[in-house]
């Protein structure tokens, strides 16, 4: 990309995790500096589950090491899934792009 753009500095907004899709932003010479304006911006995620499975690695590409069926109704997913608006602290599955 440096070669590309002709530049040698070239920052990014931010990682995505294996299985995520989205956008990477990318700031090129001088607007690097504004790139923290966008990490700091209001994000928004969309998600699907599958319930009564877990897996080793926490997420969808691991192995499935457990089934069960679920024993909650529409209205009890709801009301958790709402608490998962706003700021939250989550423990990230072991493939995330997150670093520590």
């Amino acid at each position: 990309m440096r070669g590309l753009l002709r530049t040698k500095k070239i920052g990014h907004a931010g990682t995505l995790d294996p299985m995520a899709t989205g956008l990477l932003v990318l700031g090129v010479g001088a607007c690097t500096k504004l790139l923290r304006f966008v990490q700091e911006g209001r994000k928004r995620y969309e998600a699907s589950a599958l319930f009564g499975v877990a897996t080793d690695t926490l997420d969808a590409d691991g192995t499935v090491v457990e089934e069960r069926p679920l024993q909650a109704t529409e209205q009890q997913i709801r009301t958790a899934a709402r608490s998962l608006i706003g700021n939250i602290e989550q423990v990230p599955p072991m493939t995330s792009a997150i670093k520590i």
